[in-house]
């Protein structure tokens, strides 16, 4: 009977892994024509400005939120009904604090900028929307903790970019020639739709006590320090490789660059749909040092994703011309198919090696996680600065991409230090 109810959950664990790749094929679908139009509408130059503005924030939001989380995500499951309000309790808490930090790092990585010319208006655009990226990634940390998935499947992957396509057209109508800036706040009014639904809603999901004392509070910023640097770089490989672009590209290449990556970026869905279900299972096993179990998480994890992410690159890597013909962009097509085909196939032999970073943060080992993503931003950083003058866009490229495939293979040998055992899909 026991067997007969772990082939129960695993089938569960498998269909949710299953239908979260479904979603975030959905959700790409529906971004892509988004990011299509928009590209169109703006141009190389104005979609370069854009990405740069918006890689900025979300790279200030990021770094403001402390890696709190991944420490929601992995301590939840693990905790009683009052431990976990209370941890979500001081999630909330530290929120005014993470704002000012927010508004800080958006003030200073925006500074950098020479592409904009920056107005009250314009900064105040810039913190709004850092801000609510930031309470989002915390909602959606605290749902993921709480296995809310269909909840948080259905807000991210369905109704937000529904949303975001409703609003686009309704958008185009509505403001002519609209700007770089424009297109920030337009995310920005999404946004809060999707954040008012959340804490409305599903409000008695959870219970917030404001009464936390101090030290408490300051117990989860240091608790939550590990995942500081580990988690920023992996959760914005992408965007911090367009901030890092805009200092070498001009606003034309940095615009094709920024459409190839985010076409590339689907391969990677097909590894985070696959490992967010696995991530409390990884957790609870590493907790309980069932690292055999974790193993077969893992491996299983891995070729799920592995099999998805071959599929989307192949769709990927013929999408190119099709896309910039379909909707008449006048972008550098060798710039954006040699950013898919190599970013791309960065992320599939990442979606090959499996979760490897997820096993390290879930279990504990976060702090070899941080060496694993400082050296892979030390790498990218290198390769751009050596060879931005012989190579030009393809030094950004190729930065990006053995950034992805230096942060992998060495959190993959991390693992096997750790635990003697491999989470490639084989």
């Amino acid at each position: 009977m026991l067997k007969s109810f772990h082939s129960k959950l695993n089938a569960t664990a498998e269909w949710v892994a299953i239908s979260s790749i479904a979603g975030l094929i959905f959700q790409a679908a529906i971004v892509y024509l988004v990011t299509m139009l928009w590209a169109k509408w703006l141009g190389p130059e104005g979609y370069g400005v854009y990405s740069h503005l918006w890689s900025s924030i979300l790279i200030a939001a990021n770094f403001a939120s402390f890696g709190m989380p991944l420490l929601v995500q992995r301590e939840i499951p693990r905790q009683s009904a009052e431990e976990r309000d209370t941890l979500i309790s001081k999630v909330f808490i530290t929120l005014p604090f993470l704002l000012l930090t927010a508004c800080i790092l958006v003030l200073i990585v925006n500074s950098f900028n020479k592409n904009i010319i920056y107005d009250l208006n314009s900064w105040a655009i810039l913190f709004l929307a850092s801000f609510f990226y930031l309470v989002f990634t915390m909602l959606e940390a605290i749902f993921k903790g709480l296995s809310l998935y269909s909840e948080i499947n259905f807000l991210k992957k369905f109704l937000f970019p529904v949303v975001l396509l409703v609003g686009t057209f309704f958008f185009s109508f509505t403001v002519n020639r609209a700007t770089a800036e424009d297109y920030v706040y337009f995310r920005l009014v999404c946004m809060f739709i999707i954040i008012v639904i959340m804490l409305t809603r599903y409000k008695d999901k959870f219970v917030v006590d404001l009464n936390i004392r101090r030290q408490e509070v300051f117990s989860l910023l240091s608790a939550s320090r590990n995942f500081f640097i580990g988690s920023s770089v992996i959760l914005l490989g992408s965007e911090l490789s367009i901030f890092f672009a805009g200092f070498y590209l001009e606003a034309s290449s940095l615009g094709a660059y920024s459409l190839g990556v985010r076409i590339a970026t689907v391969v990677n869905m097909a590894l985070i749909g696959a490992t967010v279900p696995a991530m409390q299972s990884i957790s609870r096993f590493a907790h309980e040092e069932k690292f055999r179990d974790m193993e077969k998480t893992a491996k299983k994890t891995a070729r799920l994703a592995f099999f998805g992410a071959t599929f989307l690159y192949g769709i990927a890597l013929c999408s190119v011309d099709i896309l910039l013909y379909l909707f008449d962009l006048s972008f550098n097509s060798e710039i954006v198919f040699h950013t898919v085909a190599w970013v791309g196939g960065a992320y599939l032999l990442s979606a090959f090696l499996g979760p490897a970073g997820v096993v390290l943060n879930m279990s504990g080992r976060e702090t070899s996680a941080n060496y694993s993503a400082i050296l892979s931003l030390v790498v990218m950083g290198s390769i751009m600065f050596v060879l931005s003058d012989q190579f030009g866009y393809l030094s950004v490229v190729l930065g990006f991409a053995f950034n992805i495939v230096v942060w992998k293979v060495s959190m993959t040998l991390l693992v096997r230090r750790f635990y003697k055992f491999w989470t490639v899909a084989i």
